[in-house]
């Protein structure tokens, strides 16, 4: 059965770390192709659920013993689509409800990332833009706490 799913269904694939070669268990056809694209396999679109799109589906990136030593979330589409999730619960307009892929843009330069965060509803019916500039050191902050939380949570 999938390892990720709410409800069980049936599982097509053995998902593996491309970063470290380790399994970490079977997925879904569904679960494996949002886990291969990234955009929304951690985040779940609108303000009243901000949690994962699939609960588990962090912890089972840290399925990989590796990546949980390295305290790090493999591979780098998933580490964008953090930062954007991170983005959104922050910056977001309140009733917001577009799909994080389709208002939160994350550009890596070789100084940090360039962040935009647009949304179609503001708290007085105004489109809200926001952009913001992390620095690295600022977006691995950000995802080692989320990898540490995740960690947490399985302890």
């Amino acid at each position: 059965m999938c390892a990720v799913c709410e409800t069980a269904r049936p599982a097509t694939d053995w998902d593996h770390c491309h970063t470290h070669g380790l399994i970490r268990g079977p997925l879904c056809g569904s679960c494996n192709t949002m886990e291969g694209q990234g955009k929304e396999f951690l985040a779940r679109p609108g303000p009243a659920r901000p949690g994962p799109a699939r609960p588990g589906s962090l912890q089972h990136l840290l399925q990989c013993d590796d990546c949980r030593t390295e305290r790090i979330l493999p591979p780098p589409h998933h580490r964008l689509a953090e930062l954007r999730r991170h983005l959104h619960l922050v910056w977001r307009a309140q009733d917001c409800e577009w799909p994080l892929h389709m208002h939160v843009t994350v550009e890596e330069t070789d100084g940090g990332y360039d962040c935009t965060v647009h949304c179609s509803v503001s708290e007085h019916g105004i489109r809200a833009v926001r952009s913001v500039r992390l620095s690295h050191e600022e977006a691995a902050h950000g995802l080692s706490r989320t990898v540490e939380e995740a960690l947490a949570q399985d302890a």
